[in-house]
């Protein structure tokens, strides 16, 4: 199991005591801490928490130092390389697990998923985690951007089907378990060495050279802190979204539409027309003829079944998300901020604004 972390001193403790009480047998796994040009306590944390764990965990565990990273490389596929092919205990594995610094697994998430990956014949797989939602912004925009996400790479055509590649390759670089000797073959990070959105295009590559790959919900057994903050948010979000839309400002600016209309528009007419047609039955307006009485009628019952449905699939997302109900009433407000943030990202883009993430700036061309 490998962890990338680049100044994560707020975060390594709980990654690392959680990939320690995995449930899987302790002979056949090793954790690799890749710290990648770290400035701040990240390894003082991370030793304090090794060293809570059983002698026999703690045998197991390395940390390797990462001093610099190539200019032709993305800092976190850089690091995740080097472990790969410097460290011992990846170069003898058979599987290998990329998890993210700021993620905390479930006792059986590895032994689950190595089996999901046995059972289904596949190459890659990833999880998608379960967000936090602690804070007001986690409740509000963070759905309607997830969801954004998923409409981009829908999860069946992100699935291989029938031993053919995926058709929408998609991996979430929170989890990612890829059997070593495939990562070999296709090349694996080094292969996109240059690419921000390293899990998207890791699964692409798969794909490429037709290993199958799979994405399932995790529905607990990975839970997921992103952003800290509503600016952390927005930054994040805007580098997502270009990478996403292969820094296309167009594409960003539709996806933009489509959020607000599907999110906000819609709802709200619907909401419209359900007031409309219950104002004009009351006594105080006059009566209308037949035809008149109709329309109401229909405008209730339009309005009324398309936020039925609207909110009905909402309500199956937050359930996924372990996200309470009552915040789906929000969603038309996370949906228009989300779109402010894709629109922000499409004029970050054509600005040549550089993206900036891991402690470098990556100059990515429109495209």
């Amino acid at each position: 199991m490998i962890v990338p972390a680049h100044n994560e001193e707020t975060c390594i403790r709980e990654v690392a005591l959680s990939l320690l009480a995995q449930d899987y047998p302790e002979h056949a796994v090793s954790w690799i801490f890749a710290l990648d040009r770290c400035t701040d306590g990240t390894r003082r944390v991370l030793e304090s928490a090794l060293a809570e764990a059983p002698p026999g965990r703690r045998a197991r565990c390395s940390i390797l130092e990462i001093d610099a990273c190539p200019p032709d490389f993305a800092g976190k596929s850089h690091a995740l390389w080097r472990a790969v092919h410097d460290a011992p205990a990846a170069q003898s594995a058979d599987l290998l697990a990329f998890i993210d610094a700021d993620t905390t697994l479930a006792p059986d998430c590895l032994r689950l998923s190595v089996d999901l990956l046995s059972r289904r014949g596949l190459a890659l797989l990833s999880l998608l985690s379960t967000l936090t939602n602690e804070e007001p912004f986690e409740r509000i925009a963070q759905p309607a951007a997830t969801l954004e996400l998923v409409r981009q790479f829908p999860i069946l055509r992100a699935n291989s089907l029938d031993g053919r590649p995926a058709r929408r390759p998609f991996a979430n670089g929170q989890f990612i378990l890829v059997r070593r000797d495939a990562y070999l073959a296709f090349g694996g990070h080094e292969a996109r060495r240059a690419e921000v959105l390293e899990d998207v295009e890791l699964a692409r590559q798969a794909a490429r050279f037709n290993h199958p790959t799979g994405v399932f919900i995790a529905d607990g057994l990975i839970s997921c802190r992103m952003y800290r903050r509503y600016d952390e948010f927005v930054h994040g979000w805007k580098r997502i979204f270009r990478e996403s839309c292969n820094n296309r400002p167009g594409r960003m600016r539709r996806a933009a539409l489509r959020t607000v209309v599907l999110g906000a528009v819609l709802p709200a007419l619907c909401l419209l027309a359900v007031l409309l047609g219950v104002a004009q039955f009351t006594p105080l307006l006059t009566p209308a003829d037949e035809a008149g009485r109709w329309l109401r009628v229909a405008l209730v019952a339009a309005g009324s079944l398309g936020l039925i449905a609207f909110y009905s699939i909402l309500l199956v997302a937050y359930r996924i998300g372990h996200t309470g109900a009552l915040w789906a009433l929000a969603y038309p407000v996370g949906a228009v901020q989300v779109a402010g943030i894709l629109r922000a990202a499409a004029r970050e883009q054509e600005a040549g604004v550089p993206i900036r993430w891991g402690g470098r700036e990556y100059h990515r061309p429109t495209r």
